[in-house]
């Protein structure tokens, strides 16, 4: 009888001998991440350089500072040119139209630029300030003509890119930095990817293709539908409806 039991414990030793040895031996390796084909910007311009708060003029060609209009027709409407990402990888890109100040490029440089790597890069996608506002003195009446020029703005429409990420990085190392600058912009914006463009591209012409509502944008419109044309404006009718 003794020795049956010796010879229980002894078996179940060796097998609780064996788990320990096999757990031991167990490594967790991670998928290596495949990059596709990925282009670097020229002349070796890794970081986001710093943008000037004035524009440059030259008197010799007859360039001088002029005033100017607020111009809010510069951020109407959807961006139709630079909404795409050239690098096709990651981006910051507008929700709604705005602004964009010295500052604005400033929080955006600090933000990025430190974790940039030799394996990684950032592009600006927007230009440096170049729309003139004027502003009055604090505790200065009002009248006495057009104030001189206090600072320069960049007006961005809605669906502009303002930055591009990129190199050899994954989508978690871009959400981590581009999830921040976005929230620092002074209008709503979002991080995109090259496969959130595509599939936005895909799902507009799928709608389009088999929507079966009769009842569109354009058809109340069209046809003053409930007197709609009495709340609508003329950006109503350009855009659809879907920007202002």
């Amino acid at each position: 009888m003794n020795s049956l039991l010796l010879r229980g414990m002894a078996n179940f030793l060796n097998v609780k001998q064996c788990l320990v040895l096999t757990s031991s031996g167990i490594k967790m390796v991670e998928t290596p991440v495949e990059f596709g084909p990925v282009i670097f910007p020229p002349n070796d311009q890794r970081t986001l350089p710093i943008v000037l708060k004035t524009p440059i003029f030259n008197p010799s060609i007859g360039e001088y500072p002029k005033y100017a209009t607020r111009r809010l027709i510069e951020i109407r409407g959807p961006e139709l040119i630079n909404n795409k990402l050239i690098h096709q990888q990651y981006g910051v890109r507008a929700v709604r139209g705005g602004f964009l100040h010295h500052n604005h490029f400033e929080t955006i440089r600090k933000k990025v630029n430190p974790w940039i790597t030799k394996n990684s890069f950032a592009i600006w996608r927007v230009d440096p300030p170049w729309l003139p506002r004027t502003k009055v003195p604090q505790g200065m009446k009002l009248g006495g003509g057009k104030r001189s020029i206090h600072h320069y703005v960049t007006p961005v429409r809605a669906g502009r890119i303002i930055i591009e990420y990129g190199g050899y990085v994954t989508i978690d190392e871009a959400l981590r930095i581009l999830k921040n600058v976005a929230i620092s912009l002074p209008f709503p914006a979002e991080m995109v990817t090259q496969e959130d463009l595509v599939e936005e591209e895909k799902t507009k012409k799928y709608i389009e293709e088999n929507n079966r509502n009769l009842y569109t944008w354009e058809f109340l419109m069209k046809w003053n539908m409930q007197n709609c044309s009495r709340w609508l404006s003329q950006y109503d009718y350009i855009w659809g409806g879907k920007y202002r």
